[in-house]
């Protein structure tokens, strides 16, 4: 069975990681944790957005701390013979460096995968191109997108998407019991 798991706010606590980087920096006093895109959670134009972005994409990317219990999970999963995929949106608009910050990141991590995927805008036709049985996301777009075109997904909990009726995961073994007992 092919899995496929985002990594920001999946794997990692991206968005909390962000969110106290802007509040510590007083770059905002809003912070709408219900808002997915950074330009809504804190009440930013397109240029501050960019301007923060340009400024600290390397930093969040290097030192967003890991979702408890993920690399284990994650693990055992490739352990027990899953394949697992990591699609990720991420591409080098702010930086060169991303798919290398990423991958070094996985690295030291010890996060085991069989592949991953960048600049993956279009989760569902990544999906369907590498033949994904089961997705994991945060961004309830991507889980409908993905859910549309007939494969199994998970949402896993966010303040931006507790709108969502789809199967959701509240931590990382929850994942792990979806998953093995489909």
């Amino acid at each position: 069975m092919r899995i496929a798991i985002d990594i920001d706010d999946t794997i990692t606590d991206t968005s909390i990681f962000t969110d106290e980087l802007v509040l510590k920096n007083k770059l905002s006093d809003i912070c709408k944790k219900d808002e997915y895109y950074t330009t809504g959670r804190y009440n930013w134009s397109s240029k501050q957005d960019d301007e923060f972005w340009d400024a600290n994409i390397e930093y969040i990317l290097t030192n967003a701390p890991i979702k408890k219990d993920a690399v284990e999970v994650i693990n055992k999963l490739h352990d027990e013979g899953y394949e697992i995929y990591i699609i990720t949106a991420r591409y080098n608009q702010y930086s060169k460096d991303v798919f290398s910050i990423t991958m070094n990141y996985l690295k030291r991590h010890n996060i085991n995968y069989d592949e991953i995927i960048f600049n993956a805008h279009d989760k569902a036709k990544t999906c369907i191109e590498n033949n994904i049985d089961v997705f994991i996301d945060d961004y309830i777009n991507n889980i409908e997108s993905v859910s549309r075109v007939g494969i199994d997904t998970i949402v896993f909990d966010a303040d931006h998407n507790k709108d969502s009726n789809k199967k959701r995961a509240y931590t990382w073994h929850d994942v792990y019991d979806l998953i093995t007992r489909r």
